[in-house]
């Protein structure tokens, strides 16, 4: 082979191999995991959500929603970038233990105290009595949470998903247990921030307990590697600490210009919201290994083929939740909450972009950050939360949760935006237009498959179920999916099972 110092060559004569998928089936197989887990999460979610709406209704599970936020806003000052740096460090050769420890002590320590100081606060602050007492365990509750997801570094690093899967499963189940008694025992909000606190704690005494097989480490208070931390950690901090603000902006402004139903019907949507969003970044994180390593190599061509092929899949996913949110908005806020939830379906079908939207964006902030432009994203979201709070301010006193769902939306797409246009000038380029003509066709042709479907048979449900079938067939014919690749798949497992 002849090498040009970046990239390799084909040697005259030598026959050209095909590039190979950054979809592979090892991708596959790992991104399976995560989706499986997922799906039980989004499960579990969506009972305890409905069991949590419908016990407390709109007024206490707007109490609820409000600790929730306070709380995630005392913990984004402490967020340290730990999770980018300790995985990074974990790709480095030799003995981990005690800096891991420390990661793992400084984690507790910092979020620990800032949301004790933040509880603290609100006995001053805060009027409502439940909201007052709520802190404290909501403080505890995500002590705990990010402790556990410091420790899905590890299982990234040693590709052990599944372990991270089951611990998050049991969770989920703890989760529901704990809900139905203290649904049972006709708790109010506060009962139910005991329940969060109560899964959380399982899934990191499971995660962690599975973490030291792989990376034995024991927690250590060193100054010296907090230090290091803490400096490491800046940059990703930075835009983590921006993009948690403008997640919870809205829910702020809610809570301070609206009233608790107001903030409780409008807690539906944004719950949806959170649940979708959480999966992009799990598959982005997959496949960061394929963007560094073309982007080492300086070899743009593999990485924009990459990125788009992942574009595609993300275009398909988008266009299939804004078909669904818009087609069964109603439905789907009765569901989880019941009648008395009614009112949120507005807010439903406008937050549905924002979740499309915020899909893609994620594969470009993984591609964008394998090329090293950590700083440009840093102010891209400096310049968004200026713009989320502005429209924010702008929309939620007049409109409600449908402004906050537009603001949102108008936050997501100008995010997108930017990071669209980021990639281009980092020579990360693919033929969007077809790709987005090919997701608009799909996702008319299936919205109106859902709805007619659903009109025929009298079952929502079955409408979008059936709806659903027809709108994936659509995206592999317009070339959404990789329609070549699943027939390949689906031709060597059965070849397998014939064996």
């Amino acid at each position: 082979m002849a090498t040009t110092g970046m990239t390799e060559t084909p040697a005259p004569g030598a026959k050209a191999e095909p590039a190979p998928s950054v979809l592979n089936p090892s991708v596959a197989k790992n991104m399976a995991m995560v989706v499986a887990g997922k799906v039980v999460a989004v499960i579990a979610g969506i009972a305890v959500t409905v069991l949590t709406t419908r016990h407390l209704g709109p007024e206490d599970y707007g109490r609820y929603r409000e600790v929730l936020n306070y709380v995630i806003f005392g913990s984004v000052l402490v967020d340290l970038g730990l999770y980018m740096t300790l995985l990074r460090e974990l790709g480095k050769p030799g003995s981990h233990a005690r800096y891991f420890g420390a990661a793992m002590a400084l984690r507790l320590v910092a979020t620990g105290a800032a949301l004790f100081l933040a509880a603290v606060a609100g006995l001053f602050l805060l009027d409502d009595p439940v909201v007052r007492t709520g802190m404290f365990v909501g403080a505890l509750y995500f002590t705990v949470y990010q402790a556990s997801e410091l420790l899905i570094a590890v299982f990234q690093r040693h590709l052990r998903q599944d372990r991270q899967v089951m611990a998050e499963m049991a969770g989920s189940a703890a989760l529901i247990a704990l809900t139905v008694l203290a649904v049972a025992l006709d708790g109010g909000a506060v009962a139910m921030l005991a329940a969060l606190v109560g899964s959380a704690a399982l899934t990191l005494a499971l995660a962690w307990r599975w973490a030291a097989l792989l990376e034995p480490f024991r927690l250590v208070a060193d100054p010296a590697i907090w230090r290091n931390l803490v400096i490491e950690g800046l940059p990703f901090a930075g835009s983590r600490i921006l993009l948690i603000v403008i997640l919870r902006g809205d829910m702020l402004v809610m809570a301070v210009t609206q009233s608790s139903r107001a903030l409780g019907l409008y807690g539906i949507p944004t719950k949806v919201f959170e649940i979708v969003t959480s999966m992009p970044p799990r598959f982005s994180g997959l496949l960061m290994s394929n963007f560094t390593e073309a982007a080492a190599r300086r070899d743009f061509a593999r990485l924009s083929r990459d990125v788009g092929e992942v574009v595609s899949v993300m275009l398909w996913f988008g266009a299939g939740v804004v078909i669904t949110t818009t087609v069964f908005a109603e439905e789907i806020v009765v569901l989880i909450g019941g009648s008395g939830f009614a009112d949120a379906r507005a807010a439903m079908v406008l937050i549905g972009p924002a979740m499309a939207l915020s899909a893609i964006t994620s594969i470009f902030r993984f591609a964008l950050a394998a090329v090293e432009r950590q700083r440009q994203l840093l102010l891209l979201d400096g310049a968004a939360a200026i713009v989320a709070f502005g429209l924010f301010w702008l929309l939620i006193p007049i409109h409600s949760g449908a402004g906050a769902a537009v603001a949102r939306t108008l936050v997501e797409a100008f995010i997108l935006c930017g990071v669209a246009v980021m990639a281009y000038r980092a020579g990360i380029r693919m033929p969007l237009a077809r790709k987005l003509a090919g997701a608009a066709l799909a996702g008319v042709l299936g919205a109106g498959a859902m709805y007619e479907l659903s009109e025929v048979t009298g079952q929502w449900w079955l409408g979008f179920l059936l709806g659903g079938l027809v709108y994936c067939v659509i995206a592999l014919l317009v070339g959404l999916l990789p329609g070549r690749r699943i027939l390949s798949w689906l031709r060597a497992r059965l070849a397998r099972t014939r064996v």
